[in-house]
């Protein structure tokens, strides 16, 4: 009878374990087609529930590997522990467990995971490098130097990539009110397009951007031309309300451009170099809108999705080039954006970072981006930050980031420098005009703080500390100085003007020379004397023989030279009197014992030696020579050439030579400071001779080359 009775109930468990497994069976098999789809979201509950019955490691992995890319790294933790933990784990779990760990901060696991994985793949140079990079905690933080806000118009949904737009931002969400289909990654809405206006993390409630052109899956993230008449969107493609998947069922992206009409953005076209095959995405136009940076997949990249970047040449867009191996990796690098300096930021997982996607900054110098550098905390966190713009007219930017949500989601931040914007202007007290160019030194407590230079506009900007004391001291050449202070910074914008009065500057510049060849004195003493001070200074000629001296108003100077063997200078300037900025100058040139120089222009009437009004012209010269080195003493020689005869010639040259000195007596020269010697043609200063058994043909000129009057200092002191 007991026999008979346990048959049934023996009969009834087994059918209901039978019918327990084939149930569990069917969770996991729907469970795998819907990550096959990547419709990870709806797959996590099928593998919790089939692996709360029962543990196995690849269910383990999926589930782990579910997480992950919904950026649940907290859940994706516990499953890749297991999974890692098990004898059977593989290289690329180990890899991917340790960019979880590295997202939740917990580098030391994470380094410890890397090198489990190079255990197995000894060879990867690249995670090597990940590996070195992690331990070498060289990525700077400037927690002190910025303020980063959650913005409070942030769903639950998930928000990300705001640019500025107008009087606001546009962003893309996947907040309820928006698209109603939902996405199959994430079990979400897809992204539709929302307005906020406002600045910084004051911004009203979003409305939905309209668009003429409705899709019913993502759109965004966007940029905008200049003018915000042109929108750059990513989209998926579509087909008779459907979204289209290629031959390996991923979703493509593409970039289509729309234009403002009647206020909508429509008529949307594609970017011409879309292609089903592979994604464009992440548009950023450069300031002046001829360049279009965008990420893609596209054949020719360095692996995973690369930073592209298209030329627009009459009004089309050119073949779009790979911004090559200094930028991009085999990893991932997305979200382009450039900024009014034509500075490269972008967002990576293939270079080592704080964790996830990590936000990196490249110079541009002359067209060309430097290495990449990481922009570190806090704009970059463990977990994944990217979609860095700045908004230069309201001096904040916005990024999108997973670090604080608790639900994991993609969250807009606000940041801005931790400090209080100012706004500055030197100005023309006189004229109330701006003043560029000027120098603003800045104080802080009584420290130098900075140094800054205003615009074309007299402006000039910097960013204070709240509750500190800051004096400002402006300064440009032809101003007197100029200052100002702020005390107590308050948490609202500063400003400051500060006028600057017109002072003369003045200066002594001369040149010294030997007056023989006119050849410059380098490295030659000046000094000049203040007559109001009696201070002295010094300084040496330049290479070219010149030098210069900064003078004060309302004063007299001498200035002076001295050279062995040659005559003294000296010289009187004075900017007494003077209202404008001016250069005084005063060359000197050396007369030195020995010197020989030629006085040109001085010519006589054929067979005459008296002193023509020309002549005299430049005699004059002499006689101001003289005048000014009282104490020199010269002789006075005067040559022809060799036509006539050679004593004719000598006696010629003789009364010439007299007649000179003659009438500088008349001019005041002492007759005893000078002699008077008639060379006749016993000096020719080139081959024209002729007499004797040499006679040369000559020209005329060569002729005049030998008519000539010249002084030989005998003396200076």
């Amino acid at each position: 009878m007991t026999i008979r009775i346990m048959k049934p109930i023996l009969l009834i468990i087994a059918l209901i374990a039978s019918s327990v497994a084939f149930a569990q069976q069917d969770d996991l098999v729907l469970a795998n087609q819907l990550y096959s789809k990547y419709s990870f979201g709806k797959a996590i509950p099928l593998y919790e529930k089939v692996l709360s019955k029962k543990y196995n490691h690849e269910t383990a992995a999926r589930l782990a590997d579910c997480y992950r890319r919904n950026n649940q790294y907290k859940e994706a933790e516990k499953w890749y522990e297991r999974v890692t933990a098990d004898s059977i784990a593989t290289s690329q779990e180990h890899l991917l467990y340790s960019g979880v760990l590295t997202s939740l901060g917990k580098k030391d696991k994470a380094a410890a995971q890397m090198k489990k994985y190079l255990d197995k793949k000894p060879d990867d140079v690249e995670v090597k490098a990940q590996l070195d990079a992690l331990n070498s905690n060289n990525i700077s933080s400037g927690k002190d130097l910025w303020i980063v806000k959650r913005l409070t118009i942030n769903s639950l949904n998930g928000d990300m990539c705001a640019t500025p737009y107008k009087d606001g931002i546009v962003f893309a969400s996947s907040r309820e009110g928006g698209k109603s289909k939902h996405q199959d990654w994430t079990s979400k809405p897809y992204l539709s397009l929302w307005f906020s206006q406002g600045k910084e993390d004051k911004l009203s409630t979003p409305v939905q951007l309209e668009l003429g052109d409705k899709s019913k899956f993502n759109d965004g993230p966007v940029a905008f031309s200049a003018d915000g008449n042109e929108m750059y969107i990513t989209r998926n493609y579509e087909e008779n309300g459907k979204i289209v998947r290629d031959k390996d069922r991923i979703v493509r992206l593409k970039i289509e451009i729309a234009k403002f009409v009647d206020g909508k953005f429509s008529d949307f076209k594609d970017f011409k170099y879309n292609n089903k095959t592979y994604s464009c995405a992440h548009p950023c136009l450069s300031t002046d809108g001829n360049k279009l940076y965008f990420s893609s997949d596209m054949p020719g990249g360095k692996g995973g999705m690369d930073l592209w970047v298209s030329n627009k040449v009459n009004g089309e867009w050119d073949k779009p080039v790979n911004l090559g191996s200094a930028i991009n990796t085999s990893g991932n690098e997305l979200f382009p954006y450039i900024d009014h300096e034509g500075n490269l930021y972008f967002a990576s997982n293939g270079r080592v970072g704080l964790g996830g996607l990590d936000i990196y900054k490249s110079h541009v110098e002359n067209g060309v981006f430097s290495d990449p550098e990481n922009i570190g905390a806090p704009l970059n966190t463990t977990y994944d930050d990217f979609s860095y713009v700045y908004d230069k007219k309201n001096r904040c930017g916005y990024l999108t980031s997973n670090r604080d949500s608790k639900n994991e989601n993609d969250d807009l931040y606000m940041f801005r420098k931790n400090c209080v914007p100012l706004d500055g202007l030197v100005y023309d007290k006189e004229t109330n005009l701006p003043i560029a160019n000027a120098t603003v030194k800045i104080s802080e407590a009584g420290n130098s703080f900075a140094d800054v230079t205003t615009d074309d506009k007299g402006k000039f900007t910097a960013c204070l500390s709240i509750g500190q004391n800051y004096s400002f001291m402006a300064s440009k050449e032809g101003y007197q100085n100029g200052s100002g202070e702020i005390k107590d910074v308050s948490d609202e914008p500063q400003s400051i003007k500060i006028p600057l009065s017109q002072v003369p500057v003045f200066a002594l510049e001369g040149h010294v020379y030997l007056e023989e060849d006119k050849s410059a004195l380098p490295n030659h003493p000046v000094k000049l004397i203040n007559l109001r001070t009696n201070e002295e200074k010094e300084t040496l000629t330049d290479g070219a023989g010149n030098y210069h001296f900064d003078l004060e108003p309302e004063t007299n100077y001498k200035v002076m030279s001295f050279k062995e063997n040659c005559a003294d200078n000296f010289a009187d300037r004075s900017t007494v009197g003077l209202k404008k900025s001016t250069v005084l100058k005063a060359d000197f040139g050396f007369f030195c014992q020995g010197d020989v120089i030629r006085i040109d222009n001085i010519y006589y009437d054929l067979a005459k030696w008296n002193i023509r009004p020309d002549a005299a012209k430049e005699l004059d010269k002499l006689v101001e020579i003289m005048k000014k080195y009282p104490k020199m003493e010269i002789e006075l020689g005067s040559h022809t050439d060799c036509r006539a005869s050679y004593k004719y010639n000598m006696d010629l040259s003789q009364k010439r030579a007299k007649s000179a000195v003659e009438y500088l007596v008349k001019k005041g020269i002492e007759a005893s400071r000078m002699i008077y010697k008639g060379y006749g043609e016993s000096q020719l200063i080139n081959h024209c001779e002729c007499e004797g058994t040499r006679v040369v043909p000559c020209t005329e000129a060569e002729h005049q080359q030998n008519r000539r009057t010249e002084f030989k200092v005998l003396k200076v002191k």
